[in-house]
């Protein structure tokens, strides 16, 4: 089979690379049968004494095919270090990932890791190994010594003929069981490795394209690969990639990038930049305001008495919210048919955020022992189901017009969404919030399996009490039981006509296109989800700051950008130790660039919201 070399051959989204880079650490290969890496995983890290230099290449080259992990250490210690030969030298263990033909890609580092990345499980698996082997050698030497005084002991047996037996076993030991990692049986990431990488971005990202589509790995769903840069124990440079494989159905944004490459036509000219909310909450978004990324499955540990300190008072004001404007009172969605990649998805008023969850989780506190942590969670998870609905409304319209050729999005927009506005005939919020309770019923097995709910009927009560305080239209949210209300959205936004005006034989079967995720595969992780402004839940959630924040941070420990080695999408700043962070330009920043600032300065997450945040 002939293998195309070009990924916008299998693909109409264009890949991104998010470079991450880590010059402290080294990564190398090992097999699953390496004897040394179960030792490693047990204790977290290894201590090799360092080779001389001009022995490094001989021994890179002898050890290419061995993939010993110690050998590999005892190489890279002659690179990394300004160290004498002889001198003993910890290097810590940072992750470990599965690659192709049982292979393993290990990464060490001199420092210790600031975020522990491998699973508490394989250490403890490995622990246990590590002393059920140590068990076995201490068997295996009794039964030599007790056979060598057995021989000793034997009268019958002539003097030189004994000392033969006994030199025997001096000279050819019986060889010790040894652990090896094959024999936990875990689940590592799998990760594609791209080796002898060049410096220069451009030429590496050809060179993972090519690996991933020689290697017949899925492309990625998001077309967004996150590549991090490491030392090879020779010296060279290496990547590891990770991303979501795409699935056998339409990755929702495969239709976006489609739409703006073939019929740029059907979105708003010009797209817009800022963030706006809906009239509902009047006004622009000042430039100012701080603006993070995050990700709804990336919350850190809510701590119930500290989001019941933290969070306002039950005034009410949160169930006025949803009085006035619903949902989007507190979040709302952008959509890319009218906002430019930098300004599209999902935003949630951060402060408006608290004062829902603390209303909310008032009315929770009979039906769980952590209503607060409940609360926090289930709203953010409730709100966000109900805009990604409206993600699906605008996908599903995509889907139409590229099949017509036709503008579909915004003839509905204007002449469907917004002239039903609070009525009984908006059927797009009404299926919103339908969705926000189906997705409800479909978690509330496994959150009241996680000890969050005591009451599934009496929680599922005060959901259903919330969205009837919404206004016409969300109040109307029982709709989404009947069949033809799917039918009649899909009708209007392939008509661009209200269903109560429209033709009985316009109800085409299109709704599998709202309802089926077999027919367009979106993911809450497709969409991007930021918070405006800054809140007790929103620091719960936080995973990315925006690229001014980082600015401001890198500037506080003395850093200074450097003009001459800004490319294209980077800019570089190099710190007052001489090592340098570069900083897309892109805002918000990914999550991957996030991770790296804290890897740079040795910080977790939480340290970084409780002692930098507050000092910028």
């Amino acid at each position: 089979m002939t293998v195309k070399k070009n990924i916008s051959e299998l693909s109409w989204i264009k890949p991104r690379f998010d470079w991450s880079e880590y010059e402290e650490t080294f990564a190398c290969v090992a097999d699953a049968d390496d004897v040394d890496l179960v030792q490693i995983v047990a204790a977290g890290l290894l201590s090799v004494s360092v080779v001389k230099k001009r022995l490094a290449k001989p021994m890179a080259a002898l050890l290419s095919g061995s993939r010993s992990t110690t050998g590999a250490c005892l190489v890279a210690s002659a690179g990394f270090l300004a160290m004498s030969a002889g001198k003993s030298v910890t290097f810590y263990l940072h992750d470990i990932f599965a690659l192709p033909e049982s292979r393993l890609l290990v990464i060490l580092g001199q420092g210790r890791p600031a975020i522990r990345k491998v699973p508490q499980g394989l250490r403890h698996a490995a622990i246990r190994l590590a002393l059920e082997y140590r068990r076995k050698d201490r068997q295996a030497k009794k039964e030599e010594e007790d056979r060598k005084k057995a021989i000793r002991d034997n009268a019958s047996l002539a003097p030189d003929y004994r000392n033969a037996l006994l030199a025997d076993y001096d000279r050819f030991p019986t060889p010790r069981p040894q652990a090896r990692f094959s024999e936990l049986q875990v689940e590592l990431e799998p990760v594609t490795y791209a080796p002898r990488l060049p410096k220069s971005n451009r030429l590496a990202e050809k060179i993972i394209t090519d690996v991933v589509l020689g290697a017949g790995r899925p492309l990625s769903r998001a077309g967004r690969y996150a590549c991090e840069r490491y030392r090879s124990f020779d010296g060279s440079w290496c990547a590891v990639v990770r991303w979501e494989p795409r699935t056998e159905y339409t990755p929702a944004l495969e239709l976006k990038a489609a739409a703006e490459a073939v019929f740029s036509s059907a979105f708003s000219k010009p797209r817009v930049h800022a963030v706006v909310p809906p009239e509902k909450i009047d006004g622009e978004v000042e430039q100012s305001t701080t603006r993070s990324e995050t990700s709804i499955d990336d919350a850190e540990d809510l701590n119930q008495e500290a989001l019941f300190e933290s969070l306002p008072g039950a005034t009410g004001e949160g169930k006025d919210l949803l009085r006035s404007g619903g949902f989007e009172a507190i979040a709302w969605y952008q959509a890319f048919h009218n906002y430019v990649d930098e300004s599209w998805g999902i935003y949630f008023d951060a402060a408006r955020l608290d004062v829902a969850v603390k209303d909310f989780g008032y009315d929770l506190r009979r039906y769980s022992s952590q209503p607060h942590e409940l609360s926090a969670r289930l709203f953010m998870r409730l709100a966000t189901a109900h805009e990604l609905f409206h993600a699906r409304v605008e996908f599903a319209a995509t889907w139409l017009e590229l099949d017509a050729r036709r503008k579909r999005y915004l003839p509905y927009n204007k002449a469907v969404y917004q002239a039903c506005r609070l009525t009984e005939n908006w059927l797009e919020e009404a299926l919103a919030n339908w969705c926000a309770r189906r997705w409800f019923l479909e978690a509330a097995p496994d959150w009241k399996f996680r000890g969050l709910i005591w009451d599934v009927a009496g929680v599922e009560r005060v959901i259903e009490d919330w969205l009837d305080l919404s206004p016409p239209g969300y109040s109307h949210w029982r709709k989404g039981n009947d069949h033809n209300t799917w039918r009649d959205l899909a009708s209007e936004l392939r008509t661009g006509v209200p269903s109560s005006q429209g033709r009985k034989r316009d109800q085409l079967p299109f709704e599998s296109l709202l309802r089926s995720a077999q027919v367009i595969d979106l993911r809450v992780d497709d969409v991007p989800l930021h918070f405006v402004g800054r809140g007790v839940v929103a620091d719960a959630y936080f995973s990315s700051p925006s690229r001014r924040e980082v600015l401001r941070v890198l500037s506080l420990y003395g850093y200074k950008a450097l003009p001459e080695r800004g490319k294209g999408s980077h800019e570089v700043w190099r710190g007052p130790d001489g090592r340098i962070f570069p900083v897309p330009v892109r805002d918000p920043l990914s999550l991957t660039v996030f991770r790296t600032l804290l890897h740079h300065f040795g910080w977790t997450k939480k340290q970084y919201l409780s002692e930098i945040r507050s000092r910028i």
